[in-house]
């Protein structure tokens, strides 16, 4: 099968699979929001917070695994890529224990001195701690496996364990309706169970591929040299992104209380849905980017990089914008009640993937070099920065949409600094990527909000109508634009060739 094929296969995996885990795990939301109440769901998802706040280190780990596995694997290298797979497995084990034992402190201090709580429930919370805590280890000592069944883009694999997971987490959401008490520590009990059940299923997916690989070789200094290096720097940008995305959860506890929180988890829930399409994308191109690179393979690897950039960026504006100028009535459907922040905080997150998603491509470009010591300390001195603006902002005006006005910022300048080095590196033409924003990505969005904007000013119609003429308007303007302005004639013709296999009357 040719890399561009496999690539679209990957893609319509992980298409069907998000399609169906986001109308699963958004219908899980409203039954939790429902039985658990919004503080008590606010309350868990700060909770959770505590946790993510060290799960940079997951991260950078499994940034650095798939990267690693995945460049071998482009080399044919079997000797090595044994050594870097037994390698991994004891890092994460190890690290899995360290990180543990630093949530449980984290956490237990935040939840008896600053956590924004009756204290009669300090305990209960501590409770929730732990199961999040062994949630999180579970999730650590994953990552190789996952890692391997990524490299190896088995994501049909990948599709049916992701859909399973959801199905599971609807069936607890319901489930804790029948308990009249303790609903919480149910929840995060179930969880943990569920969280449980995916490591062994992946571990047993991914023995398909190793059984055979061998636990006599030694990893060569100068490798693991490099992939711990590649590791401590991820380390360094994961914990600028974690304050960035986790501390604003705490703090927005401490300024504004446990019902804004349920707003912010809410909202991130929305968001992390929409993102899953272009993630998804992405996470079937990425091995792609990362094998080409070290075959030396530069005419492939320029086109998927910039053509993944482009159809990532088409994605999320083509889901995003009928969201934003729908987002009320979506709400009311899904939830019924909802905090008064939501809105907002949906419409400023979806911004903040938009500009994050101008340079999906170009990230992965910059890890498959593995130069990324400037990357990383650029990211994590411009976001630490706007952290900091962020808790200033809060303490000063007590409004939590800063927080998100500090991420935006963050998002655009962190953009600034993956054009810069990975220019600087000769990984891409700057002019490249002028080209391609200017003549797509910009024309694209000013011509779908516009489209968007006039309609709802021409037309006074209701909150139903308009969202019906929403689906209209998105069904015919994002086939139309993408086939005939957005794609380049490479692009085109090889889509046409896709058709004309599975369709040959299509002349």
């Amino acid at each position: 099968m040719s890399k561009s094929r496999q690539a679209l296969k990957n893609s319509l995996y992980m298409y069907i699979r998000t399609g169906l885990q986001t109308i699963i795990t958004l219908f899980s939301v409203r039954i939790v929001l429902r039985n658990l109440g919004v503080v008590d769901y606010g309350l868990y998802n700060t909770i959770g917070s505590i946790v993510v706040l060290c799960s940079f280190v997951t991260s950078a780990l499994s940034s650095s695994t798939q990267r690693f596995i995945s460049f071998e694997l482009g080399k044919n290298n079997s000797e090595n890529l044994s050594n870097v797979y037994f390698e991994s497995v004891k890092l994460h084990r190890y690290l899995s224990i360290i990180i543990g034992v630093i949530c449980e402190i984290i956490g237990l201090v935040f939840i008896f001195y600053y956590m924004n709580v009756d204290p009669s429930r300090k305990v209960e919370m501590a409770m929730v701690l732990q199961f999040s805590i062994a949630c999180f280890i579970y999730n650590i000592i994953l990552v190789p496996y996952r890692a391997i069944l990524t490299a190896y883009e088995r994501f049909d694999w990948i599709s049916i364990l992701t859909i399973i997971e959801a199905v599971f987490k609807l069936a607890i959401a319901y489930l804790i309706g029948l308990f009249a008490r303790n609903r919480l520590i149910i929840y995060a009990f179930l969880f943990l169970v569920i969280t449980i059940a995916m490591y062994y299923s992946y571990s047993a997916g991914s023995r398909y591929y190793t059984k055979h690989y061998s636990r006599n070789n030694t990893l060569e200094k100068s490798q693991l040299k490099g992939m711990l290096s590649f590791s401590g720097w991820n380390f360094l940008g994961g914990l600028g992104q974690v304050l960035m995305n986790q501390f604003s959860n705490m703090i927005i506890n401490v300024f504004s209380g446990p019902v804004v929180n349920a707003a912010q988890s809410i909202a991130t829930q929305v968001n992390s849905y929409v993102n899953k399409f272009t993630t998804d994308f992405m996470s079937s191109i990425q091995p792609q980017i990362v094998k080409s690179f070290a075959s030396k393979d530069n005419s492939y690897l320029d086109k998927v990089v910039f053509s993944g950039l482009k159809l990532s960026y088409f994605l999320i504006v083509g889901v995003s914008v009928p969201i934003a100028f729908n987002v009320d009535i979506i709400l009311r459907l899904w939830l019924g009640d909802y905090p008064s922040f939501v809105p907002i905080f949906i419409k400023l997150l979806l911004v903040n993937s938009a500009v994050v998603a101008a340079t999906g491509t170009v990230s992965t470009l910059i890890e498959s070099n593995g130069n990324i010591k400037w990357t990383q300390i650029l990211y994590t001195i411009i976001m630490v920065l706007c952290t900091l603006l962020t808790f200033f902002k809060l303490k000063e005006t007590q409004d939590p949409v800063w927080s998100y006005y500090s991420m935006i910022i963050s998002s655009v300048l962190c953009l600034i600094v993956r054009v810069y080095i990975s220019c600087r590196f000769k990984l891409m033409r700057i002019g490249q990527y002028l080209k391609t924003v200017l003549l797509y990505l910009l024309p694209y969005t000013g011509c779908y909000l516009l489209l968007y904007s006039v309609v709802k000013s021409t037309f006074l119609v209701s909150e139903p109508q308009f969202a019906l003429i929403s689906i209209i308007i998105s069904f015919f303007f994002i086939p139309i634009y993408g086939y005939f302005v957005y794609l380049n004639d490479v692009e085109r013709g090889f889509l046409k060739r896709i058709f004309q296999k599975r369709m040959p009357f299509i002349k």
